[in-house]
């Protein structure tokens, strides 16, 4: 070995060893700012699998035929008849999506949230949505999925965008961006939306304090699955929530709460767009929840006042004097738009739950729940339409559930869109039985009604003979069942099952001239991370 060999040697030994020196001295830095970069970041999310068998003889309602849509003339003539003379139609001018369907498809989504915290008074959250992507159907506006309001799927949604300052405690806290709101079960409210939010806790009472302005609400659901904000559906409207949440005691979980709505814009994206509303709603409702060891229930009640404005030219009540011509033209054409006519709504809505632990591995409960006024598909007994009773109930953007098929948002079917209780009452019972540790049953059973019976008279179909069949109140029945397995900690397997068999009331109200079930069955996977 020569010299200039063992001078490199000798080098590249003092390399390797300044090298483990450097390492050992800066890993403590490396886990340090591992650690760092944990506290300031942090993600979860879920990804689902799901599958859809669908099968019904029952017609369904279906969105309005309007001017612009491409159908036969014939299709446009019922409808401006329909419109002129509701109680010789069904469903106020709506036409029934097909009457025998069965059909499979299958869908998947990703949500991934994620949250930066720069400095520890300020937290930055975002939320995204990829799907629901739906395969083995074409999308639709009317049928499977119709319960919801959004006219087409968005493939990548964002769900929330947040920017949130608050105190070391995090008792206090502000935020501002795109964020989920909703009320008690979702009676009067669930849904996302574009605003402010202020919070105050009280731990020494174990209270709370919230209060939300939205400026834009999201308008892009279509189910229950499906609600990420999108630029193309905004509300313009002012939404406002208040709430105050107090649990003093150990038996009682209590909330009050206040919500308005001011729609101003005749030529919003909502509802009753095609009316040209404005509105001022307001909802106030109080939430107990009692606890009481094996047993306990559930108390809501929700009252809704306000008032809206509708162009004269649709008031229902100046049809009942009639004119002859030129007159009537005359008249018809002064009533039109800028003047308004202005309608009060003084109405309500409630549930109740009792549930008892039979044993540790069995809960059974009763429930019931309903809204004032007229269901949907209903008239007055004028033939006049029901949108101008006092007494019916309004949401500010309903998600509220109690079953698989009738009032529900699970992207099959729904006989009423998702979440409206308005002229419904439903009871029912549930049993939740943990087969095993990892396995549980859930069943339960509702019978639905209207509050009023239908006062449609005549149908194409239902009452058409001679009037032989009488409208009652009775809507139908439900039965819904779930098996859950959770092969691990983040990985639940769910089968589901639900059925509906229609009522006397529910045929009159759609007209149906034969059929009266709807079956539905859902397989998920999901897994979270």
């Amino acid at each position: 070995m020569n010299f200039s060999s063992s001078k490199i040697y000798a080098d590249r030994i003092k390399l390797l060893t300044i090298f483990w020196i450097g390492l050992l001295l800066t890993g403590p830095l490396v886990a340090q700012d591992v650690d760092g970069l944990a506290d300031q970041f942090s993600y979860d999310g879920d990804v689902r699998a799901r599958g859809i068998f669908l099968w019904r003889d029952l017609p369904l309602p279906s969105a309005p035929v309007s001017e612009d849509d491409p159908r036969t003339e014939q299709g446009y003539d019922e409808y401006f008849f329909c419109k002129d003379y509701p109680t010789y139609c069904n469903s106020d001018g709506r036409k029934d999506s097909p009457r025998h369907e069965q059909q499979d498809f299958y869908g998947m989504r990703f949500r991934l949230n994620l949250a930066f915290r720069p400095t520890s008074y300020a937290d930055i959250l975002y939320g995204v949505e990829v799907g629901e992507l739906i395969f083995g159907r074409e999308s639709q506006k009317y049928g499977p999925g119709s319960g919801g309001r959004g006219a087409g799927r968005t493939n990548l949604e964002t769900r929330q965008l947040i920017f949130r300052l608050h105190n070391e405690a995090d008792t206090v806290s502000g935020s501002v961006g795109v964020f989920s709101l909703s009320t008690p079960n979702g009676i009067v409210l669930a849904t996302s939306g574009a605003g402010v939010r202020g919070v105050y806790e009280e731990p020494s009472i174990d209270s709370s304090f919230e209060g939300i302005y939205v400026r834009s609400v999201d308008n892009s659901r279509i189910d229950g699955d499906s609600n990420g904000f999108s630029d193309d559906n905004f509300v313009d409207i002012e939404l406002g929530v208040a709430r105050w949440k107090w649990a003093g005691v150990s038996w009682l979980r209590s909330e009050l709460y206040g919500v308005y709505r001011v729609d101003d814009d005749p030529s919003a994206s909502d509802d009753t767009d095609s009316d040209q509303e404005t509105s001022r709603m307001y909802w106030g409702g109080l939430h107990l929840n009692f606890n009481f060891g094996t047993w306990g229930f559930l108390l809501h009640g929700v009252g809704n006042w306000g008032r809206f404005h509708r162009p004269l030219s649709d008031d229902p009540f100046k049809d009942r004097y009639e004119f002859t011509e030129p007159f009537q033209s005359y008249l018809t054409e002064a009533l039109k738009p800028p003047l308004r006519e202005q309608y009060r709504v003084n109405a309500g809505a409630g549930e109740a739950r009792i549930w008892y632990y039979v044993t540790d591995w069995i809960e059974v409960s009763l429930i019931a729940a309903g809204g004032s006024g007229r269901a949907p598909g209903d008239v007055e007994p004028d033939g006049t339409s029901i949108d101008y009773r006092p007494d019916q109930f309004r949401t500010a953007g309903s998600g509220y559930q109690f079953s698989e098929i009738a009032l529900d948002g699970s992207g099959g079917y729904s006989i009423f869109s998702a979440g409206r209780l308005t002229g419904v009452i439903a009871q029912g019972a549930s049993v939740d039985f943990q087969v095993l540790e990892t396995l549980s049953l859930f069943i339960a059973y509702f019978h639905i009604e209207a509050l009023r019976t239908p006062t449609i008279d005549y149908n194409q179909n239902y009452t058409a003979r001679f009037n032989q069949r009488k409208p009652t109140n009775y809507l139908g029945k439900e039965w819904n069942a779930a098996l859950t397995w959770k092969y691990s900690t983040d990985l639940d397997v769910v089968f589901k099952l639900a059925t509906f068999d229609a009522g006397s009331g529910y045929k009159a109200l759609q007209d149906v001239e034969y059929g009266d079930d709807l079956f539905e069955s859902q397989f998920y996977i999901t897994q979270k991370f």
